[in-house]
């Protein structure tokens, strides 16, 4: 796990509510073993530690899906971007499609809408029990975290445009549905 990032790791192990926006990948947290690694070996990591960071990324997965209230905004683009193999974005997406019909909220933004929110980065709200709320943005070079209140309702005002344009529960099953079908098509 990079360094930038470790803090973020620990502090969502505490987080009871989780909220986060991907426009270009899926979530971090939601990626199985294959996606991640293509992903992220896509990159310019050492094969011994690609495989560390991959396992990391899914302990942390396997850590939050008890007790925190988890929802993830995921642009269509990132799901239909094809990362490794046709083969492993169709399991990718029944991931998606798995973990939405279980306790994980996943909304879909449609590539089609006006005024795309896509163009907001990668970002990220959590609260919790014992702190005040905090936010993440991501960007090339790693991500800032983020404490201060002003910019945290900034943030929310973001994460609201971009929950608004996202499609229902329902709707976005659907349409992963279809996308996993279509990569099924291409495998």
């Amino acid at each position: 796990m990079p360094s930038w990032f470790r803090k973020i790791a620990v502090l969502e192990r505490t987080a009871t509510d989780l909220t986060e926006f991907q426009p270009l990948v899926v979530p971090g947290l939601l990626q199985t073993e294959h996606y991640a690694t293509a992903s992220i070996g896509a990159g310019a990591l050492a094969p011994r530690d690609l495989d560390s960071v991959v396992k990391s990324r899914l302990e942390r997965r396997a850590n939050l899906l008890d007790g925190v209230r988890l929802r993830f905004l995921i642009s269509e683009a990132a799901i239909r971007t094809t990362v490794g193999t046709a083969g492993i974005m169709a399991e990718q997406v029944r991931q998606l499609i798995t973990l939405a019909e279980q306790d994980v909220r996943i909304g879909v933004l449609p590539d089609d809408i006006p005024q795309h929110p896509a163009r907001v980065p990668a970002l990220r709200l959590m609260s919790f029990a014992d702190r005040p709320r905090l936010g993440y943005v991501e960007h090339a070079l790693g991500g800032d975290l983020v404490d201060e209140e002003e910019l945290i309702s900034r943030l929310d005002v973001l994460m609201s445009a971009v929950l608004a344009e996202a499609l229902s529960p329902k709707a976005s099953i659907d349409l992963l549905r279809k996308v996993a079908a279509d990569f099924d098509a291409l495998a």
